[in-house]
């Protein structure tokens, strides 16, 4: 695999969408939404008109909640089939992203108008021009859940850091509504036609996002955390200064309500920066069982043929994407961003895949397997 393979796959699977998990089936979990809620929280001088389109997987339930914690009026708009007990006492409009497909889009019709869009859709790019197009004359805000996959191949390989200045790869639009053309490439037209709605537009460009609803799809992102939680000897990729990358949901959600009050426009990057070796140790202070760390270099690892971030989730070596976890976020700082402290955010990541999988979930493939990591160090001379 060359590198551009590589980050063509790393890509693919960044954000809201991550490492493949295990096969088992994944424990029942209901969301409580009081989980998302500020105690600092004070109602808003200026009530705003919030019109949420999905907002009941991972990433909207935190973000409605921080909007309905300080006082704004939020409708909800989606096909009502995930998580539909999610906020009773919210407005919620029934229809279909896609326009040809049940009621369509027609509930966001007419002459209602809004103060903010939240659009949380990943998927075809055309279905975010549709709803743009309905609404563009009605709403003074458009607020675009999108991701740092925008910066693809050849800027992760070329620029480090990759600033909101950083030119977007071109791609060609989908010939159908229907037509799957990728996320990365889904997420680069979408991003673009929420920022082509000048100051009304904003893109949330995510890495990782992480809390303690996290669903199958981000299985991976919990690996470190939890295997560093179980302790004993631990491989470890590269030399421990690669970055790391990352964002809590909670962080996320008080983000996007800030950027909705103040009126803030334009892309923002929000992840925020380890060193690898940062990270692990980090862990390591939250864990249950002591733990020694085992760095392998990236030449031993390839010459196990254990490949970066599908087996070895998170970890991206420098020498193939240097930009890949050097994303800056300093325009997101200056307007407010601020982090949770790292020991909550992963302490719900632990907790959270526990009470999903239980404390003795295995991780399945492509992730690396304790067997395969533990012949790795013998071999290596780590341990006997």
């Amino acid at each position: 695999m060359d590198r551009r393979d590589f980050l063509a796959g790393s890509a693919a699977i960044l954000s809201v969408i991550a490492c493949a998990g295990s096969s088992r089936a994944q424990l029942p979990i209901t969301i409580d939404v009081r989980d998302f809620s500020d105690p600092r929280a004070t109602s808003s001088r200026k009530p705003l008109k919030v019109l949420v389109l999905g907002g009941t997987g991972f990433v909207g339930p935190p973000v409605v909640q921080r909007f309905v914690d300080r006082g704004h009026q939020v409708t909800l708009f989606n096909r009502g089939l995930t998580n539909p007990y999610l906020f009773p006492e919210v407005e919620k409009l029934r229809g279909n992203r896609y326009p040809e497909r049940g009621d369509g889009l027609s509930a966001l019709h007419g002459d209602r108008q809004w103060d903010v869009v939240l659009d949380t859709w990943r998927a075809n790019p055309l279905v975010v021009n549709e709803s743009i197009e309905i609404l563009k004359e009605r709403i003074k805000h458009y607020i675009y859940v999108s991701s740092i996959a925008v910066y693809g191949n050849s800027n992760y390989e070329t620029v480090s850091p990759i600033t909101e200045k950083t030119p977007l790869p071109e791609v060609d639009h989908p010939d159908d509504i229907d037509e799957d053309i990728g996320y990365r490439r889904s997420k680069i037209l979408a991003d673009q036609a929420v920022l082509d709605l000048g100051d009304k537009g904003v893109t949330l460009r995510a890495h990782g996002i992480y809390g303690y609803y996290m669903s199958e799809i981000t299985d991976g992102q919990a690996y470190w955390p939890v295997r560093i939680d179980r302790g004993g000897d631990i491989l470890c990729p590269g030399d421990g200064k690669d970055g790391f990358q990352f964002i809590d949901v909670l962080d996320f959600a008080s983000f996007t309500v800030h950027c909705a009050e103040r009126r803030h426009s334009g892309p923002f990057n929000i992840c925020d920066r380890l060193l690898f070796e940062e990270f692990l140790q980090k862990l390591q202070g939250l864990a249950s069982r002591p733990s020694r760390l085992h760095w392998i270099s990236e030449a031993q690892l390839a010459a196990e043929e254990l490949k970066p971030y599908s087996q070895l989730p998170g970890w991206v070596p420098r020498s193939r994407g240097p930009g890949f976890h050097n994303i800056s976020d300093e325009r997101a700082r200056k307007h407010g961003l601020v982090y949770r402290q790292f020991e909550a955010t992963f302490r719900d990541v632990i907790a959270g895949l526990y009470a999903r999988k239980g404390v003795d979930h295995e991780f399945g493939e492509p992730i690396l397997s304790d067997e395969r990591a533990t012949a790795v160090l013998r071999k290596h001379g780590y341990i006997n």
